[in-house]
């Protein structure tokens, strides 16, 4: 049930049941209307109960927010907020009892409850856009006299933007942008929003859809707007750092677009940046991690509180020319502390699952700071920063996803491609993903990377560096793991995945093909791997016809058998391979319909080039040409041929061609001396359409984030799933010292996370006697969320 809490200019509440229409009555059925106090000025003006109600608080040990409630000196509530704003959580309680005082008291609370009976409780504040000094107080860590309200079950705090109208729009798959604000190899101030990253891997839908994403680094302004024009997001999610200005207004942290220094955008600036075309809509959910933490100026952040609240508040207000975004979260927590992780993957679940995305998200708060998670609410403010504001018209916070069963049968089979989930972190691999939405793309320049490839870009060759490695030949960096979260990726995104690796196409370990009818044999099994998966009527029938009738053949084929002086030659066995790789994505785009823009579209997008932006595209997937003796250079040179995929020859009449339709991920190993790999770097300095990306080992300060994800997914030495955390009561030093053992014993090699030594860290650190006691503790976040069920209201 939505109760809807109104403030007026004067502080005058009034409270409407929203499923009747009518307002919330006493027990002498006159409506409640709370005129609230005002102590202070300027920046120092605060609100407190109504003087008959403040009057009543019993000055005891048990009402430690008396002061607060009663004090004529306004700098005594300013000094309790400014600990708020530092992170200072000693006076969470008191602060949370003046701030449920204030706004409802006891009795109001009582009534609500009494309405409500056992249905959910939905509280919906709202007040003026321009009521900075309402607007800015944590008002999700209300404690009544028994407990936080965001700790009872089924009730939800969120906040609405007065006045304004929009609503939630009918979509496809939801698609994620996340747009990170500075350069993550060299700034880890801002490891606390990019850590959501990884978590969105953990997500289980139980719906068939999986979330699409795309990852902007290093964001400036224009290729913000170039990703918006590109991925069209339904969620847009800000990993950035916020500050405000001593006027008070607030900003993120974006690149410059010149590629030196930062610029600053203000939340104006911020929605034509999500909105760079007129014809197109908003994206539906916008999540601003603002990210900073204790700050030693805090009156620069009196009136604005938490950095992302009053940009929050503007962007669903919007501006003269059009309405804004229905739904923006803010956030400031950090994914170590509990109780934000799971806000934040019960808020995604929900827009994954199309559910109900305010009490969702409400219970995973509730999940954080049980009695038995690792969030303690009276120590710890992160649990109560996340803030969801919505527009006024948002009486349903829910997604309304129109599935598409082509479309689900993509989903799942992206599930088959995925590597383990156990392996090492998808974080440390942040640039290459970066690489693999340029390649996807159907011109580079429409989605520019910070080392902009100029000209077409059709293979990206992931290389590996003998130096990266320590002292084992075994030791690996991840190449085939990388190829199967590509494959796996592409597969989201609606195209179709060609993976060639000894793994997936069920080769003996260590059987490389070495010439040219073994490598067409490994293709014609990945091609019909595919096929499978994705539920197609394919064979290989042009290779069929090479080796059986080649009389039949298009005649293109006569010019290819001129060169190769035979049917089994290369060139023609580079033109059979490239029609049946066509033919295979020719069938995939029959069976899936090209993926729908979500809101109007402008007639320049049903131009031809714009239709064949939306087209899937088929991604080839070699593992380790370095291992394949003298089919390595058979396979180069399919990549370049004329008669391979350089042609742009279509398969049909209306057919895809290999040179914009065929995208290539290819991975070796520089670190065997001088053989094939020798080759490869040769061909690549020549090759175009080429571009070489260097896999090395975990970096600074991104390592940390590998660690601590693959810390998320755990197993014991039985293979038992015991997913660990970081303990927030450990001291720093002591963390430190924990990560900088692991470290050294993993030296930045992915595999090595499993080996021994890194389990006898890891197990080490677990039974560390007290004091200093353990670094780690067991993340229960799994067996928490299967309470969700249980937490209702009555219960």
């Amino acid at each position: 049930m939505q109760f809807r809490i109104d403030v007026d200019k004067d502080w005058v509440v009034n409270i409407t049941n929203l499923q009747t229409q009518a307002l919330v009555v006493d027990s002498n059925g006159k409506a409640f209307e709370r005129t609230l106090g005002k102590v202070g000025e300027n920046l120092n003006l605060f609100p407190q109960p109504p003087d008959h109600e403040a009057q009543k608080i019993p000055n005891t040990a048990d009402n430690p927010h008396f002061e607060l409630c009663t004090t004529k000196d306004a700098a005594v509530i300013a000094a309790a907020y400014q600990k708020l704003l530092r992170r200072e959580a000693d006076e969470v309680v008191k602060f949370g009892r003046y701030l449920f005082a204030t706004l409802l008291g006891d009795e109001l609370w009582q009534t609500l409850n009494d309405v409500a009976k056992t249905e959910p409780i939905e509280l919906a504040l709202n007040w003026k856009k321009d009521d900075f000094h309402i607007n800015r107080l944590p008002w999700e860590m209300m404690h009544s006299k028994d407990d936080f309200l965001a700790a009872e079950p089924e009730v939800a705090i969120t906040r609405r933007v007065a006045g304004t109208k929009q609503t939630l729009a009918r979509i496809a798959a939801p698609r994620v942008l996340f747009v990170v604000g500075s350069d993550l190899a060299k700034d880890d101030r801002i490891k606390p929003g990019a850590e959501y990253l990884g978590l969105l891997r953990s997500l289980k839908p139980t719906a068939k859809l999986r979330l699409k994403t795309h990852l902007l680094l290093q964001a400036s302004p224009q290729r913000l707007k170039a990703a918006i024009k590109w991925f069209k997001p339904t969620v847009v999610h800000f990993i950035c750092h916020g500050f405000p200005n001593p006027d008070q207004e607030t900003f993120l942290q974006l690149m410059a677009d010149n590629g030196g220094g930062t610029e600053a955008v203000n939340a104006d600036n911020l929605l034509k940046l999500l909105k760079p075309d007129p014809t197109m809509e908003l994206p539906q959910i916008v999540i601003l991690n603002a990210c900073y933490t204790a700050v030693d100026n805090v009156d620069l952040y009196m009136k604005s509180g938490q950095v992302a609240s009053p940009m929050a508040v503007k962007l669903v207000a919007g501006d003269d020319q059009s309405p804004g975004v229905p739904i923006v979260l803010g956030m400031a927590g950090e994914v170590a502390d509990q109780a934000c992780r799971l806000f934040t993957r019960c808020f995604y679940q929900a827009i994954l699952d199309g559910g109900e995305i305010a009490q969702a998200a409400s219970a995973g708060r509730r999940l954080g700071i049980l009695e038995v998670g690792l969030t303690d609410p009276k120590s710890s403010i992160d649990w109560a920063l996340p803030t969801l504001f919505m527009s006024a018209g948002v009486t349903e916070p829910k997604l309304q996803i129109v599935t598409n069963p082509n479309e689900e049968e993509w989903h799942a089979v992206a599930t088959q491609f995925a590597p383990r989930p156990d392996y090492p972190a998808f974080c440390d691999r942040l640039g290459l993903f970066e690489w693999y939405d340029c390649l996807m793309a159907s011109k580079p320049d429409d989605l520019p990377t910070p080392q902009q490839h100029i000209g077409d870009l059709q293979l990206l060759a992931v290389s590996v560096d003998g130096k990266e490695k320590k002292d084992n030949v075994n030791e690996k960096l991840g190449r085939t793991w990388l190829l199967r979260q590509f494959a796996s990726t592409a597969s989201l995104d609606g195209h179709v995945p060609v993976l060639n690796s000894l793994e997936w196409i069920e080769r003996d370990p260590g059987k490389y093909p070495t010439d040219l009818p073994q490598l067409i044999a490994d293709f014609r099994t990945a091609m019909n791997i595919t096929a499978n998966e994705f539920k197609l009527t394919f064979s290989a029938e042009t290779l069929d016809l090479v080796a059986n009738d080649p009389t039949k053949l298009p005649a293109e084929f006569k010019n290819a058998f001129a060169e190769g002086k035979s049917w089994d030659s290369p060139p023609v066995m580079f033109a059979a391979l490239r029609i049946d790789l066509l033919r295979l994505l020719e069938i995939a785009r029959k069976k899936q319909e090209p993926p729908k823009p979500v809101g109007p579209v402008p007639a320049e997008a049903k131009e031809e080039e714009e239709e064949k932006r939306a087209l899937p595209k088929l991604l080839l997937l070699v593992d380790d040409v370095h291992q394949m003796d003298k089919a390595s250079k058979l396979l180069l040179q399919f990549f370049s041929s004329p008669y391979g995929l350089r042609s742009n020859t279509p398969s049909s009449e209306k057919g895809p061609n290999a040179r914009d339709d065929i995208r290539v991920v290819c991975t070796y190993d520089m670190s065997l001396g001088l053989g094939e790999e020798a080759t490869i770097t040769a061909w690549l300095d020549k090759a175009k359409g080429a571009r070489e990306v260097p896999l090395r080992a975990f970096q600074q300060p991104e390592d940390r984030l590998a660690y601590e994800f693959f810390l998320s997914q755990w197993k014991d030495v039985a293979n038992n799933p015991k997913p660990l955390a970081v303990d927030r009561k450990a001291p720093a030093p002591i963390v430190e010292w924990f990560f900088d053992e692991l470290k050294l014993t993993v030296n930045g090699i992915p595999s090595l996370l499993k080996s021994k030594d890194a389990f006898r860290v890891i197990g080490g650190n677990l039974r560390m006697p007290t004091p200093p006691g353990p670094v780690l503790r067991p993340m229960n976040d799994e067996d928490l969320i299967r309470l969700i069920p249980l937490m209702k209201r009555g219960m």
